[in-house]
C-alpha cells in the first residue's frame, strides 16, 4: 500500500509538470487524476479547469469529457 502511494505521488508530479507545460495529453491526464482521486484528493472543480485547458488545445478526449460532465 505504501509503495502504491509513493508511485501515485510520483505519477502525479510527472503529469502535473506535463500539464503545466501546456501538453494537451498531460492536461487531460491531470484532469482525470483530479476526477478519480489518483495521487490527489478528488476535486471536480480543478478537474473541470484542466479538461477545459486540454479541450482548448483540441484534445478530443477532453472535449468528449466536457460534453459528458
Amino acid at each position: 500500500q505504501e509503495e502504491r502511494l509513493k508511485l501515485a505521488g510520483k505519477l502525479y508530479n510527472l503529469v502535473k509538470k506535463a500539464a503545466k507545460s501546456g501538453d494537451k495529453a498531460g492536461e487531460y491526464s491531470f484532469a482525470r487524476m483530479h476526477t478519480e482521486g489518483c495521487g490527489v484528493q478528488k476535486d471536480e472543480k480543478e478537474a473541470l479547469k484542466w479538461f477545459e485547458y486540454s479541450a482548448m488545445h483540441e484534445y478530443a478526449a477532453a472535449q468528449f469529457s466536457l460534453g459528458v460532465i
